[in-house]
């Protein structure tokens, strides 16, 4: 008997126990036995007809449409419409995607799509065809859609119609809630209501009450209403689930808006006692950033209430309060793409007699700006250069319309560089440098300005490039080769008929020529006031602000380009000054790497000063963010001096052999080593860099200490007394290496948790004498994809992210990887000593015989044949490890929700990245919130396309991987996030291509993988995986010797690298750009392409069988 016979023995229907549960409210349980169901469903048709899951061809959509169908006839319950009501419920954004939502094409199906996707002009016309083909007489969904589209006087007068009618029933509750609700939005106090409580009266008839009782000053009454309104809104959460806060957010916003009506009651009585209000509470800004289905309300709230607090005060302080609260509502729908709300808003504001322009010219920016996110911008621009041109003639006498007009010339320029509708040199003078100057003119230092310079960096930055696209083209060069080739015709021409020569050829020559070397000339001073323009702006953007910390990469990038303009110099020079420390940190690797004692070809003397001074000058504000990266490079032949001075003769000298007599290197080594001595010199972190110095010698040793004779051992081993680690003590200096230190603006370190000693025992991982760049370095590029998807709504919302872990080189071979606490090896818990596939399918092939199978096979049809059969014989049980870590049903519904999510974010990112070598045992599972850690990153940029059996698949999305996501597989949550964290990656390409440019150009980062590594890489994966034992101590470093004796530097020069960073950085646009095969897609086309691609037998059946691609 399997583990899953002994849990589920019972002949249970276990779609009747999740109809129970649903019933209940207990959401999270009903969807586990739903999903048990699904599985017990699947288990029984594989036994009756053979596999169903052998192929990951078909679309997951097919299997939950099958089994709602056999559900349907045996039961009569659909376990699709059960999945879907539950997780509506829930109130995930993306699993009801997974079970049939936007599928469906049923018109009720279709209007819940729609109110799920805010599409609500859809929604009115699918609300309409429903009543027209039921006749049904209930009005409340076509209401609730109207009055959420934002069209307040349709749904007004519709309403009125159908009470005017005989022959139509009297109102339900439901719709009279949308009634008193509209009501008061409105401000429409002639509803006919009793002043009394009655024991139907819903919460917003209450609240309707309270508002038209401080209308007509009835403060007793306005008191019951509020309290009864209360009650309505406590009252709710007994209907809701104990395990889920979804239901809990619209009570939370009802009560809000109870809040706010009470606030105006007590200020109203206030006014009338002592004839002043405190404004400061109503005055306050509503958060905007949750879910605008529930700010929304409270939006409308706060307007209403203001205006009624206006109207009985006809004070002027409360009139602007009304104004900037209307003016809220229009941003927050608009950012939300609810612009027929944002249209409301900004329809009442012009309704106003308004003659303050502080509060006119914001609703009149506003309006433009809706015009242009509606893509009408023919409307938008006109409207907006009309106010340029008002504002213009205002701004010497009116203090507003000075301040608004920078922003009304920045925002008009950006408009017309994203339509390229007027000559750059016009955009820029005209629009952006003259905001701009407006700015530093009133002493602006806010968030506009802050823009203001971006938006001048960015469009001078890409005329720059475009520029030197162009100069780098194949068009120049022939455009160069005429020149010259004229030039030197005339030449022959004068030589021929003499100096006198009038000839009408040579002069058309000359004349030709004159005009190109012109044009030329031009091109090249363009070039260069752009470049300036950028790099003085980015400048000034990272001075006077934090909001656009990455574009640090993008100076630092123009700045690596251009070492030898001394314009550029001189302001990177006022920009160590000007700039904040911490901004320079995420390129501290890079930075370092440039250090040299002496100018190069790609270095100049003041570019070195300058990278020095930024250098030490980190260090001393933040050094143990940076002492590490220059330590790295100091150390860097540290293993080689450590290991001669321990006499081991035969690695040392194999050592030396391969990192000696490279001059560069040893230029940018002696160059650390200065920083370092000057560093120990320094009052305030002397005491810092020699303590660090200690434990960095320590731990090379350490990592250079022969541990042939344990290798074999299991248990902890003791540390021999001659180790220095055994001699560190009190380093209250050095904060723990692997713990992650918050960056400090203030540089104020002084409470750091510090290293007192070591445990005196250790345990073999199986790594040694491995360069830990690459890993650092991806380490890094997460980091800054973690930064975009924070920013961005959607993905911060669902929380996606990339896992980390800290990766501290300490010299070429040694350094210190962060150890991932309760994780486990995907391959571990699947195919380990005791893993999954043996407990939960024992009858099925043994996975080492699935590899030699896959081995055997030569030829490519021969491949796919066997892993066809290896399939059949091979089931996918990943989705057991939720039931067996995660017994309660809401936490193992958000184990699997993060799994599926990290899966996704991990699957784009690795694949913009071309990740490679994802095989089970480099993927870790966290067992204690399910998301997914990446380890091993030597292979990317994708070089596994290159292995002597290339990569085929541009993620791991194998039948395991996606048999843990549930009935659902890669539909719904997976599909969604996936394009999530696609569109901000192609949103943020720019950022992306900077960074990434930056560290691909990197001198001593060399990530390309030469042909002995990779074969060496792929011949160790086989030997792994067939059990053969693995030497700790020497393995690795058989890698990297065998590759640099095969490859050495000098062999590949830095042109070389270059060119091949450039095609790297030609495909990384393309794939933000969504281009697959030549083909552009859209950016669901392009996920779309990229899952089937991954799911693909034919693709995954050629790949390395190490690889496991059954797994």
């Amino acid at each position: 008997m399997t583990v899953w016979d002994n849990n589920f023995w019972l002949d249970v229907d276990y779609l009747q126990v999740a109809m129970a549960a649903q019933y209940c409210s207990a959401h999270f349980t009903a969807l586990m036995f739903a999903e048990i169901w699904c599985d017990v469903q699947r288990e029984r048709s594989e036994s009756d007809r053979g596999s169903q899951r052998s192929s990951q061809g078909s679309s997951q959509d097919t299997r939950i449409d099958t089994l709602s169908e056999a559900s349907s006839s045996r039961s009569g319950v659909s376990v699709q419409d059960l999945l879907l009501e539950a997780y509506s419920w829930i109130g995930d954004p993306d699993g009801v995607y997974g079970c049939g939502a936007g599928r469906k094409a049923d018109s009720s199906s279709r209007i819940c799509t729609y109110q799920q996707e805010n599409q609500w002009d859809k929604a009115v016309v699918s609300c309409d065809i429903q009543m027209s083909q039921s006749g049904t007489t209930n009005q409340y969904d076509l209401l609730n859609v109207l009055q959420c589209f934002g069209a307040n006087h349709i749904f007004n007068t519709y309403l009125q119609g159908i009470m005017g009618q005989d022959d139509v029933p009297n109102l339900t509750s439901e719709t009279r809630e949308l009634q008193f609700e509209a009501a008061w939005r409105m401000g429409m106090w002639n509803l006919d209501s009793p002043n009394k409580i009655e024991t139907g009266t819903g919460f917003h008839e209450s609240v309707f009450k309270a508002m038209k009782s401080i209308r007509e000053d009835h403060s007793t009454f306005t008191d019951k209403s509020l309290n009864h309104a209360r009650l309505c809104a406590v009252s709710r959460l007994k209907d809701g689930c104990l395990t889920s806060a979804r239901k809990l957010y619209p009570v939370l916003a009802d009560l809000m808006c109870v809040n706010i009506v009470n606030q105006t009651s007590d200020l109203l009585k206030s006014f009338r006692e002592v004839g002043r209000m405190d404004l400061s509470d109503v005055n306050q800004i509503l958060d905007s950033d949750s879910d605008i289905k529930f700010t929304l309300p409270t939006l409308y709230m706060k307007c209403s209430a203001v205006k009624l607090l206006w109207e009985k005060t006809d004070n002027k302080h409360v009139f602007r309060i009304y104004v900037e609260s209307l003016h809220q509502l229009a941003t927050s729908a608009r950012e939300a793409n609810r612009h027929q709300v944002s249209e409301r808003a900004i329809a009442t504001v012009k309704e106003l007699d308004i003659s303050d322009l502080s509060l006119s010219i914001p609703s009149q920016i506003e309006e433009a700006k809706l015009f242009w996110a509606r893509g009408e911008e023919n409307i938008a621009k006109p409207l907006l250069r009309g106010m340029i041109d008002k504002l213009r003639k205002l701004r010497s006498t009116d203090k507003s319309a000075a301040m608004y007009y920078p922003q009304t010339l920045s925002i008009y320029g950006n408009w017309l560089a994203e339509t390229r509708s007027e000559n750059p040199n016009i955009i820029m003078e005209n629009y952006m440098e003259k905001a701009i100057n407006m700015y530093e003119q009133l002493d602006e230092t806010g968030d506009r300005s802050v823009d203001a310079y971006l938006a001048l960096a960015k469009y001078a930055d890409t005329q720059y490039q475009n520029i030197v696209n162009y100069m780098n083209s194949s068009t120049y060069e022939a455009k160069q080769s005429l020149m010259r080739k004229s030039q030197q015709e005339a030449d022959r021409l004068r030589e021929v008929m003499g100096e006198s020569a009038k000839d009408r050829y040579l002069r058309t020559l000359e004349k030709q020529t004159e005009i190109d070397q012109h044009e030329l000339l031009c091109m090249q001073e363009d070039r260069n006031i752009y470049l300036l323009k950028a790099v003085l702006n980015y400048i000034k953007c990272l001075r006077c602000g934090d909001e656009h910390n990455l574009r640090v990469f993008r100076l630092t990038s123009l700045w690596f380009n251009n070492v030898h303009n001394k314009d550029v110099n001189s302001m990177m020079e006022e920009a160590v000054n000007e700039i904040k420390t911490y901004k320079w940190l995420p390129l501290m690797y890079q930075l370092a790497a440039r250090m040299d004692v002496k100018p190069h070809r790609d270095t100049s003397q003041p570019f070195l000063q300058i990278l020095d001074k930024m250098i030490y000058e980190t260090a001393v504000s933040h050094p143990h963010h940076t002492l590490f990266c220059v330590l790295a490079l100091a150390n860097a032949n540290r293993d080689t001096e450590l290991l001669q001075q321990a006499k081991t003769m035969r690695r040392s000298s194999k050592m030396s052999k391969s990192q000696a007599d490279n001059p560069a290197e040893e230029g940018r080594v002696l160059a650390a080593k200065n920083m370092v001595g000057k560093l120990r010199e320094n009052k305030k972190v002397g005491d810092i860099v020699k303590d660090l110095q200690t434990l960095c010698d320590a731990y090379i040793q350490l990592a250079n200490w022969n541990v042939q004779e344990y290798k074999t051992q299991t248990k902890p081993i003791q540390l021999p007394a001659q180790l220095w680690l055994t001699k560190v003590r009190g380093l209250r200096n050095v904060p723990v290496p692997t713990k992650e230190i918050k960056v400090n603006a203030s540089c104020d370190y002084r409470d750091i948790p510090h290293i007192e000693k070591f445990e005196p025992t250790f345990k073999l991982a199986g790594l040694g004498r491995d360069d830990l760049r690459q890993d650092a370095v991806m380490q890094q590029v997460f980091d800054m994809v973690n930064n975009l998807l924070q920013k961005d709504s959607e993905t911060r919302k669902r929380q996606l992210q990339i896992r980390k872990y800290k990766v501290i080189p300490l010299s070429q071979r040694s350094g210190l990887l962060e150890w991932c606490e309760g994780t486990l090896p995907v391959g571990e818990y699947l195919v380990g000593s005791k893993g999954a596939h043996a407990r939960y399918r024992p009858k099925d092939l043994y996975y080492i015989d699935c590899r030699t199978k896959l081995t055997a096979a030569t030829t490519t049809e021969g491949k796919y044949k066997v892993y066809q059969e290896i399939c059949e014989k091979f089931q996918p049980v990943f989705r057991h490890f939720f039931f067996e870590k995660f017994t309660s049903p809401p936490v193992w519904f958000e184990r699997r929700l993060a799994y599926t999510r990290s899966v996704a974010t991990n699957s784009i990112v690795g694949y913009i990245l071309g990740l490679g070598d994802r095989h089970i045992q480099n993927i870790l599972i966290d067992c204690n919130t399910a998301e997914l850690v990446h380890i091993d990153l030597g292979i990317a940029f994708e070089q596994g396309k290159i292995l002597p059996t290339p990569e085929t698949v541009p993620f791991r999305l194998t039948r395991d991987i996606e048999d843990a996501m549930g009935a659902s597989g890669v539909e719904g949550v997976f599909r969604r996030c996936c394009e999530k964290t696609m569109e901000v990656m192609r949103s943020n390409q720019e950022a992306l291509l900077t960074i990434l440019e930056v560290l691909l150009y990197d001198p001593l980062h060399v990530w390309t993988i030469s042909p002995a590594k990779a074969y060496a890489l792929q011949r160790q994966r086989g030997r792994e995986e067939s059990g053969d034992t693995v030497d700790v101590a020497n393995t690795t470093a058989d890698i990297i010797d065998l590759a640099e004796s095969s490859t050495s530097r000098n062999s590949e020069t830095q042109e070389n690298l270059n060119k091949v960073a450039e095609r790297v950085l030609l495909r990384l646009r393309q794939k933000l750009q969504g281009v697959e095969d030549g083909v552009q897609l859209s950016l669901s086309g392009q996920v779309n392409y990229l899952i089937q691609e991954a799911r693909n037998p034919k693709n995954l059946a050629r790949i390395f069988p190490g690889w496991q691609p059954y797994v």
